[in-house]
């Protein structure tokens, strides 16, 4: 027995003295080359007239080292392009400039997008499209898109994590026709639409996020069920801070959804929405406004809401419904005295 403790340590040992696994090899790149194995690539790319570099294998990492892969705009073309369905593959840290999408994957699971900036766009900055799963799109910087800055479409199991996405010609962040993804943690302002959307979706998760300054809603629920809304920043937005229109079975929770350009939260059509725990304040329009039969205004605090432009008409209401129920919610200082419309659904 000693002795096969005595072996054991020593292979033990062994195992511990074996070299790490090497780092990809520093690799000069050419427009349009496939790659088919891991590189840190050694040099810049300018004006690739079609595809900037083409994945050709799974379980690889092109590590731009800081280095830059730029294009022309040219139709159809891309900066990394995993269109064949790779998987487990990695992007990083670099900068992709005016390709018609920075990175496009589709049908490619476990896929990671980080450290990456991209701008000039004709497209969208960021795709993970077409059936791909389990993909992580994280810290990155997506700007001067001419569509959305990040767009997950037909995937499911999606986490959109700690990007900044702004000043892009559409939406921030797009989720559509997906499953189960997730949005958290991400900064969007300046977007000429949405700061984040999910249409038509099942199930996304939206946390934690700061949506400022985009020319519509921070948040866009249009067309999807089960979508939970929580914990998010939306301000100053032009449209409103939140927008669900219509939505089904959403979960609306404490969320900061102040001084914005319409209500902080409009619910329109749709079912078996709830509403709570959230704050709705300095608005000019209505704090929560609901036109729709079937929502649960429930815990919310709406103050000083309906000064648009700083001046009262007395219709400004803290919470304002035409159907649905509606529970200890608290409306202060509103455009409107009688605070809430109708009055029982606040305290």
């Amino acid at each position: 027995m000693k002795n096969l403790l005595v072996a054991l340590v020593v292979f033990a040992g062994l195992l511990s003295a074996r070299p790490a696994d090497a780092a990809p090899a520093l690799t000069f790149v050419t427009c349009g080359e496939p790659i088919a194995q891991s590189i840190r690539v050694n040099n810049n790319l300018q004006d690739c007239p079609n595809d900037g570099l083409v994945v050709t294998a799974s379980n690889i990492t092109i590590d731009l080292n800081g280095h830059e892969i730029d294009g022309t705009n040219h139709s159809g073309k891309y900066g990394v392009n995993d269109v064949g369905g790779f998987d487990h593959v990695t992007v990083k840290n670099g900068y992709i400039r005016n390709f018609v999408v920075g990175v496009r994957c589709e049908g490619a699971d476990h896929a990671l997008l980080q450290g990456l900036t991209v701008s000039g766009g004709t497209g969208e900055g960021l795709q993970v499209l077409n059936g791909s799963t389990y993909d992580t799109i994280k810290g990155n910087f997506v700007t001067g898109i001419k569509n959305s800055g990040i767009r997950t479409d037909h995937v499911s199991n999606v986490l959109v994590t700690k990007n900044v996405s702004s000043g892009n010609n559409f939406v921030g962040i797009l989720d559509t026709s997906s499953t189960n993804d997730v949005i958290s943690s991400n900064q969007v302002s300046g977007n000429n639409w949405d700061g984040i959307g999910t249409w038509s979706s099942t199930g996304t998760r939206i946390i934690n996020n700061r949506s400022i300054s985009n020319e519509a809603a921070g948040v866009s629920d249009v067309s999807s069920t089960s979508v939970v809304i929580t914990g998010n920043r939306l301000t100053s937005n032009t449209g409103y801070g939140i927008y669900l229109g219509p939505a089904y079975e959403a979960t609306v929770r404490g969320n900061n959804a102040s001084s914005n350009g319409f209500s902080g939260i409009g619910i329109y059509g749709g079912g078996g929405n709830v509403v709570t725990r959230n704050v709705a304040s300095n608005n000019e329009d209505d704090g929560i406004h609901a036109e729709t039969s079937s929502v649960n205004i429930d815990g919310n605090t709406a103050n000083a809401n309906g000064f648009r432009g700083g001046q009262g008409d007395g219709t400004g209401d803290g919470v304002t419904a035409t159907g649905g129920v509606g529970h200890h919610n608290k409306a202060r200082g509103n455009d409107d005295p009688a605070q809430c419309a109708p009055t029982s659904f606040c305290v």
